[in-house]
């Protein structure tokens, strides 16, 4: 095995504890007076229960994630052209911190989380057939926080997270998901911006392996 390959699989071995106190549905649901477009409150009306049916499978199904509040619904990514629409998970996972996580640049870290976690709910929030052919949804997002290693909060210091975002359009995530676009393809179609704590880090430049590569972490529902 490449030297490459084993730093990567060191990274997803990383484990996950349990989450504590995930927010109840009515708070994690962004709410209809959130929003700012006609579009958006339309969408919002009429997937709410698709939503709650959602909320429910991550809760049960990733037990190590929780969906703070206002962090599922239906947004626009920044400088989208028009109001274009995203249904977007957001989730702060709770990441047991092994040395070869902590020791990896802040793209190889965030390039694992995506592999490990972020696939496989982009892949969860695309395996509804109404929000496919739902011609106002433009795609789907996911948003994943957690620790920084070496950012645990200490008294009178505050913790800082670590955030990768992207936004992929649905055609682009198809094609990926059914092996048709390679990861190149689908991290170049994508919408990508990290974060160190608040400050905004710009594209990373990701990296994942093909699905089925055993790199991809699943749940067991």
């Amino acid at each position: 095995m490449r030297p490459g390959r084993l730093l990567w699989v060191a990274l997803l071995l990383a484990s996950a504890a349990g989450v504590g106190h995930a927010a109840t549905p009515e708070e994690a649901i962004i709410p209809l007076e959130r929003y700012t477009s006609q579009k958006a409150r339309a969408l919002a009306t009429a997937y709410q229960n698709r939503l709650k049916q959602i909320y429910t499978s991550i809760y049960h199904c990733y037990e190590w994630m929780e969906i703070p509040k206002r962090g599922l619904g239906f947004v626009s990514p920044k400088d989208a052209k028009g109001d274009e629409r995203y249904l977007k998970v957001w989730v702060w996972i709770d990441q047991q911190v092994t040395p070869a996580f902590a020791a990896a640049a802040s793209h190889q870290r965030a390039s694992a989380m995506l592999q490990r976690y972020g696939l496989g709910l982009l892949r969860r929030l695309s395996s509804y057939p109404d929000l496919l052919g739902e011609p106002a949804l433009t795609g789907f997002a996911v948003v994943l926080t957690w620790m920084k290693p070496g950012g645990a909060p200490r008294p009178g210091v505050l913790g800082i997270n670590e955030t990768l975002a992207i936004f992929v359009d649905k055609t682009t995530l198809q094609r990926f998901l059914k092996r048709q676009a390679s990861p190149a393809e689908f991290i170049e179609r994508s919408i990508v911006n990290g974060f160190d704590g608040a400050t905004a880090l710009g594209r990373l430049p990701l990296e994942i392996f093909p699905l089925g590569t055993g790199t991809d972490g699943q749940p067991a529902c």
